[in-house]
């Protein structure tokens, strides 16, 4: 019963009686999987052959380049799917590489099942077809934003995100270098060099682990939206 009252508001699965969900899931039509904290989840290029729903936790859509330099892409969180795009392709696999940036939950459905419940149920194949858009219409968007922002301005967006808006305040990066740079979709190296010309030119002070923004900074991040 708590696997199932955990999966209550999800989308998708709301679309199934309850009693479906649970002859699916033992069955093994469909099943729970869970994965720690940097665990990876699918690799890039891997066959797709099933997808996944964010039952709890976060996970991390990431390009990793032909020398290892990872950028990050996008987070998904509760009720997202992985793999609804490419399933259906004719060759069906992940376009980019998929790891747990939190522990996480998935919810999985197997191909041939999940082409099952779509020919069955039109309300289902109606909630899959709005969430696939969804995530299209979101990771399309991030490229964008992301390919039409310097890293000055993605740096000083998130920061002053972090901060509330707040200048002069003592503000937790809450993020690791390494992992604040896969978030802007940066290298760690290009980061730092950027950090430090902010730190500069009165923009930012931070260490280790806080930074301050100044009143120009928050101005500036400000004028971005």
């Amino acid at each position: 019963m708590k696997t199932i009252d955990s999966l209550k508001g999800l989308r998708f699965v709301e679309s199934l009686t309850c009693e479906t969900t649970q002859a699916m899931l033992a069955t093994r039509e469909c099943s729970m999987n869970a994965y720690t904290k940097g665990a990876l989840v699918h690799i890039a290029k891997e066959p797709c052959e099933s997808i996944d729903i964010v039952v709890e936790g976060e996970l991390s859509v990431d390009h990793i380049d032909e020398e290892g330099n990872l950028t990050g892409i996008a987070y998904l969180h509760r009720d997202d799917i992985v793999g609804g795009n490419s399933i259906f392709a004719e060759v069906p696999s992940y376009p980019a590489t998929i790891s747990a940036a939190t522990d996480v939950t998935l919810l999985s459905f197997k191909r041939q099942t999940l082409i099952r419940i779509l020919e069955e149920n039109h309300q289902a194949l109606r909630v899959y077809l709005q969430l696939t858009s969804e995530n299209s219409f979101m990771l399309s968007n991030k490229i964008m934003t992301t390919i039409g922002m310097t890293l000055r301005k993605r740096i000083l967006i998130y920061l002053a995100k972090k901060a509330h808006f707040a200048a002069d305040t003592l503000t937790p990066f809450g993020e690791s270098k390494t992992r604040l740079a896969l978030l802007l979709g940066s290298r760690r190296t290009s980061l730092s060099r950027e950090l430090a010309r902010m730190r500069f030119e009165g923009l930012i002070r931070y260490d280790a682990h806080d930074f301050v923004l100044s009143p120009r900074a928050l101005e500036e991040a400000k004028a971005r939206f």
